[in-house]
């Protein structure tokens, strides 16, 4: 694994490089036939086009918020509703000097959160520390039925109990709660009893018009991942190239 410096908004730019981004363009319904698609914003805008692609997380497919006319068919339909989207949180804490030795890079506990790593390690400055706590699950619905500040400090009182450094006192502190961003709605998809092979639904092209991709679409040990949906965008794309062409 590796850590990019300049953070993932570096990947999305080379990405889309020369190519028409619309920004504050939210989605609201998907008209589509055989022949083509148009696509309907909230503000009233509208696109039209031979095929498409949707990225969209599985838990916003599954809020109904976007509608598609006419509806997906049955089997997409019930492969979307098949899967799961479970919330994720992080816990965002900087401070001014080494919460634990630089050598370690990861903690783990058994209380909540459970999962702690530090993205300043392997770093010589003496700039402080940074330490992440991620959650998801039902830990993740205890944490958001706190609030942020109330996660902050309960993610905090973890820390120092594992720690054992009481008075540790973050410069800073603050969450990021995919559940709660509407365009999300939550963290990561995952296949519960009796959903095999819906993933393998979802991913699939719908009358060569529609093309899907996003991390519930991707397979094998790339399910919730990043790499995951990247490489479900490159098949989606070289779908459209082959089948699409077909078509028209």
């Amino acid at each position: 694994d590796y850590r990019i410096l300049d953070g993932y908004d570096t990947i999305h730019q080379q990405l889309a490089e020369g190519l028409d981004i619309r920004f504050n363009a939210v989605v609201s319904e998907i008209h589509w036939s055989k022949a083509s698609v148009r696509v309907i914003t909230a503000d009233g805008g509208e696109f039209e086009g031979a095929n498409l692609i949707i990225t969209l997380p599985l838990a916003v497919l599954q809020s109904g918020n976007i509608r598609f006319e006419p509806p997906l068919p049955s089997d997409k339909q019930a492969a979307i509703a098949a899967l799961n989207m479970a919330p994720a949180l992080k816990l965002i804490y900087r401070f001014d000097e080494p919460a634990l030795p630089r050598e370690i890079a990861a903690l783990y506990s058994a209380q909540n959160p459970p999962m702690w790593w530090t993205p300043t390690y392997g770093h010589d400055s003496d700039d402080g520390q940074v330490w992440t706590a991620f959650v998801t699950g039902d830990y993740a619905r205890q944490m958001r039925s706190l609030g942020e500040a109330g996660a902050l400090e309960a993610g905090l009182r973890t820390l120092r109990a594992e720690t054992e450094r009481f008075d540790l006192q973050p410069a800073s502190a603050r969450w990021i709660d995919w559940a709660g961003d509407p365009f999300a709605l939550g963290g990561y998809s995952s296949e519960p009893p009796g959903s095999y092979g819906a993933r393998a639904v979802l991913a699939q092209p719908t009358e060569n018009v529609l093309y899907w991709a996003g991390e519930a679409t991707a397979s094998g040990d790339a399910t919730g991942t990043v790499h995951g949906a990247y490489l479900s965008g490159v098949r989606a794309a070289q779908e459209v190239l082959v089948l699409g062409i077909q078509r028209g």
